[in-house]
């Protein structure tokens, strides 16, 4: 719950409860390592999927997750290392060839990107990201040919490396919970190169975790502006312009969200999220049913839908689903409450008085 809710530094205290209770187990740190992510803490997200392997080396998930946080590093090289070792595992992947394509694509390697989008598109012919990741490929090609035959190479697309320094020392602050000090970095990087879109969602993430929303939404708005097809963005917003109230521009971006990225199961369950807090139970059902659909491991899914099964008084669904959520994530408090609420309303209060104190031994409010 506190990941959907841009809470990342509770859901990263969630996620390290679990690691000290079983530090052999992988999925807390793939959780911290995503949370991290959204923070904009690509290396101590790298130094936990670096354990996740460490640990199980053919996970393929691991290394098609690092290569995300390469990405953000501005680190193709490595990022397509790490994909290409994730197809080596599970050659019918088309996540990881999508993310080989994007890749390849930002190291002006068109042709290779090319093959690969066809190749996600050959296993998953309803990705339109990867359609939509081809096509601007394909135009990217034919305009890097043009500047050759007239003689000019300066790539648009280049970031000054002054601003890459001061954007990487305010990655190096935010590690250290030195949130103020990498704000001012992180706008250090965008007065050398205004057109960094990674800067101005890194900001915003610090703006939320503040949570002065003014400055987080005209952050997330610049980087929309920027490039306007990524759906995260809009989802990312949506979610901060509900906190303010703004139902009707937070509907509108959660529309985009889905329009853009109809398969990002992330998307769907912070839309979930919203209409379950607008108490919309109907559609925030559907969206937790997209959400299991297209990852049926996703913990948010089962949380959010046994939070409205238990709205509507099917009892005996939320307990199945709220059980599910916690085996998936021992150590989710919300999940314990809920359990315990539903419990409850079954007149079983051994058990609802026993997820309840299991609830706030974890912290829940």
């Amino acid at each position: 719950a506190f990941y959907h809710k841009g809470k990342y530094d509770r859901a990263i205290a969630e996620f390290n409860k679990a690691m000290a209770i079983d530090p052999q187990d992988a999925s807390p740190y793939v959780g911290r390592a995503i949370a991290l992510i959204n923070k904009g803490k690509y290396d101590a997200a790298i130094k936990d999927y670096n354990k996740v392997i460490g640990l199980y080396p053919d996970y393929s998930d691991a290394y098609i997750g690092r290569s995300v946080a390469w990405t953000k590093k501005n680190q193709p090289d490595r990022a397509i290392a790490d994909l290409s070792r994730a197809i080596e595992l599970d050659a019918n992947d088309a996540q990881a060839y999508f993310g080989r394509g994007g890749a390849f694509a930002a190291k002006g390697d068109f042709d290779k990107a090319i093959a690969d989008y066809d190749q996600a598109l050959k296993l998953d012919p309803k990705m339109s990201l990867a359609r939509k990741g081809r096509k601007l490929a394909l135009a990217a090609k034919a305009k890097a040919s043009s500047k050759i035959e007239s003689g000019s190479t300066t790539s648009a697309y280049s970031i000054p490396p002054a601003a890459r320094a001061a954007f990487n020392k305010g990655q190096a602050l935010d590690n250290k919970n030195d949130y103020d000090g990498a704000i001012a970095q992180y706008g250090k990087a965008i007065a050398q190169f205004p057109a960094f879109r990674d800067a101005y969602v890194a900001r915003a993430i610090l703006w939320e975790t503040k949570g002065d929303y003014v400055h987080a939404i005209a952050d997330y708005s610049q980087a929309i502006a920027i490039d306007p097809d990524i759906g995260d963005t809009y989802s990312d917003r949506g979610r901060v312009l509900s906190y303010q109230g703004d139902f009707d521009g937070a509907s509108a971006d959660y529309e985009n969200a889905v329009r853009l990225d109809p398969t990002n199961a992330r998307i769907y369950a912070g839309r979930g999220a919203f209409r379950m807090k607008l108490h919309e139970d109907t559609g925030a059902l559907s969206d937790y049913e997209t959400v299991l659909r297209l990852d049926r491991n996703n913990v948010f899914g089962y949380f959010g839908r046994g939070t409205i099964r238990a709205r509507k008084g099917d009892y005996d669904g939320a307990i199945a689903d709220l059980n599910q959520a916690i085996k998936l994530r021992p150590n989710f408090a919300a999940a314990y409450k809920s359990r315990s609420a539903v419990w409850a309303a079954k007149g079983d209060l051994k058990r609802a008085e026993a997820d309840r104190k299991k609830a706030l031994s974890l912290g829940a409010e």
